[in-house]
């Protein structure tokens, strides 16, 4: 796992958990209604909000992508999204 770096005046960053291809799930609930579950794949990495790191992620099943924050977020263990 990549090691933490630092913001200027020694703010720690959280590096991301997750890459790009990786196979995620929403934790349920999260994201609201119509969250749906499912197997996302993350399609990008995008800057933290504040201290936490965020995605764009795609499911194979809706035509739209959707941000989420590292914390919404687990490794899936299914391989094809």
């Amino acid at each position: 796992m990549p090691k933490a770096y630092y913001k200027p005046y020694g703010e720690t960053i959280v590096p991301h958990k997750f890459r790009v291809g990786d196979n995620v799930q929403v934790i349920a609930g999260l994201l609201g209604r119509g969250d749906g579950g499912g197997v996302y794949q993350v399609v990008r990495l995008l800057p933290s909000d504040g201290d936490e790191q965020q995605y764009r992620i795609k499911s194979a099943t809706e035509p739209h992508e959707r941000v989420a924050k590292q914390s919404q977020l687990e490794r899936s263990a299914l391989t094809r999204v």
